[in-house]
């Protein structure tokens, strides 16, 4: 049995998800360093990393202990500042958290009702359905797929088809430009550095 008190403000959870994008270079990525990637926020935008050590789950509601999280009154991580984030602008402490990486092979994440995949190399990409196949190109960089209900097949990824369920709390905002792809692409490959990380290294 749990005592709550009443004032306590409700959190939802919210899973941060990221995907590398190009650097200068074909063999370099730059990556968001998001240590936590699950996040309770209100309504009040105050935050706090959620961990299921010290919280139960009891169906699709959770209960923390208090005493043992830190809950944030503003975000202090990457990860918390996208959480509470309804800008289409990248958040500061995010520029100042990102890092250059050796590209480690191709990734995706499912937003919107589309895939969005960044490669370091073209590739073919296999659309598989039961009956039937499709075959396509994807680029160097960040390509955008429109949401399928088959199989996904690129060198490295095999994505899986959407499941499909109702939330009458999902709550997702759009926030992309149908351009996004080209303009991010174009972008990254006139920058000559990005706030002050020194590329050479």
């Amino acid at each position: 049995m749990y005592s709550v008190p009443r004032f306590y403000p409700t959190f939802d959870i919210m899973r941060i998800k990221t995907i590398p994008f190009p650097a200068l270079n074909a063999e370099s990525c730059m990556e968001f360093s998001t240590e936590h990637d699950k996040i309770a926020v209100n309504e009040l935008g105050e935050c706090f990393d959620f961990d299921t050590d010290v919280c139960t789950m009891s169906g699709s509601d959770a209960v923390c202990q208090g005493d043992n999280i830190k809950w944030q009154r503003r975000p202090i991580t990457c990860a918390q500042s996208l959480a509470i984030s309804r800008s289409v602008f990248l958040p500061s402490i995010c520029y100042k958290t990102m890092r250059i990486v050796t590209c480690k092979g191709q990734a995706y994440l499912r937003q919107l009702g589309k895939f969005f995949i960044y490669s370091p190399y073209a590739d073919d990409i296999i659309s598989s359905c039961e009956d039937q196949s499709y075959n396509g190109k994807i680029v160097w960089g960040l390509n955008v797929i429109p949401s399928t209900e088959c199989q996904l097949k690129t060198t490295d990824l095999a994505i899986p088809p959407p499941i499909h369920f109702s939330s009458n709390r999902e709550r997702i905002e759009n926030i992309f430009s149908p351009s996004l792809p080209e303009d991010m692409n174009l972008l990254f490959s006139k920058l000559d550095s990005i706030h002050g990380i020194n590329l050479s290294k």
